[in-house]
């Protein structure tokens, strides 16, 4: 009996060990994006010399920065992906200074696939006339957006 437990106990950690995990691609790529359980690099670059690029870092077990260069090798601007639990909660956008200009906010549904979110561009909604939009993912990709009202309701505007 002991041992059906010790089994089904790492049958559990094994799952959840697989369904929290991030992907994380690290490096030099000339074009980004993330999904409910990674960030991913689309062309790696062995060169960046005199071309626009992105670094993407892992800063800790939560963060990932991207940082935008242009061809002269300078910040223009630095993303951090921010995951709680191995799943994604925040995207903030900041200038070559720092300041935070963009912030996404995504809370998950029921649906792991699914996320609540909103987005203030310089503090201002930048979904309006909706309040939210809901993400729907499929295999890590963005496959749907619907706009929400601020009743609740779907936006047919």
């Amino acid at each position: 009996m002991c041992l059906k437990r010790l089994f089904l106990l790492l049958g559990l950690i094994c799952f959840f060990n697989n369904v929290f995990s991030q992907h994380i691609d690290e490096g030099f790529y000339n074009d980004w994006d993330y999904g409910p359980n990674g960030v991913y690099g689309n062309l790696g670059l062995t060169k960046i010399k005199y071309r626009e690029y992105y670094k993407i870092e892992k800063m800790d077990s939560h963060t990932v920065n991207v940082q935008h260069f242009n061809p002269s090798g300078v910040l223009t601007h630095t993303t951090s992906v921010i995951f709680s639990n191995g799943i994604l909660s925040k995207v903030e956008e900041k200038n070559q200074w720092g300041e935070i200009y963009d912030h996404k906010k995504f809370l998950q549904q029921i649906d792991k696939n699914e996320f609540i979110v909103t987005d203030l561009l310089r503090g201002e909604n930048n979904y309006l006339p909706c309040k939210y939009v809901k993400y729907i993912y499929k295999d890590e990709l963005l496959i749907e957006t619907r706009g929400y009202s601020f009743t609740g309701s779907p936006n047919t505007s």
